[in-house]
């Protein structure tokens, strides 16, 4: 069956920190997000097999790059826990009638500042600074619906809307 909709690109997008603060012109550089595993061996296992934990990620890293020194830029490496809301617009076009449509996505971070880099400074130049956050929650919403939600701290990993942190928080009593 061939998909109706094809998303084509981002329109537009806005970072916003603690819900009101403008970020400015930033690009993110968003995390990659790797299960812990470890091999397995023995019997009843041809072999080795590298297994994935359930729920548990390796540390994820986020990068919020500035063109140029924004007041967002310094807000961002204050030592405490920072929530950045990434909405955007996605274009789509359907196949069939050629209708153009705009999906909304909405990425929601919480991390803490781990490195400020401060780019370089030079006449008719941008500054390329940026700062990176160890993130310990994020959530990705494509449309109404929860496609990822990670944290950390609370056992909760989400992966199109079914939450498979559940049973290791029932297993935990919680």
């Amino acid at each position: 069956m061939s998909q109706e909709k094809i998303n084509l690109r981002t329109i537009k997008y806005e970072a916003i920190r603690n819900g009101s603060q403008y970020l400015g012109t930033t690009t993110v550089d968003l995390p990659d997000i790797a299960m812990l595993a470890d091999d397995v061996t023995g019997a009843g296992i041809n072999g080795t097999v590298n297994v994935a934990t359930l729920g548990q990620t390796d540390s994820m890293q986020v990068t919020y790059n500035f063109a140029t020194w924004e007041e967002g830029y310094f807000d961002l490496f204050a030592q405490e826990t920072h929530t950045v809301d990434l909405r955007a617009g996605i274009q789509s076009q359907n196949r069939v009638t050629g209708s153009i449509d705009v999906i909304p996505i909405k990425i929601t971070i919480k991390g803490s500042p781990k490195t400020l880099s401060m780019g370089s400074l030079e006449t008719a130049a941008g500054s390329d600074n940026s700062v990176e956050h160890e993130v310990t929650y994020i959530k990705i919403t494509i449309n109404g619906v929860v496609k990822i939600e990670i944290d950390k701290f609370n056992d909760v990993f989400v992966v199109n809307e079914v939450d498979f942190g559940a049973k290791i928080r029932a297993a935990l009593g919680k």
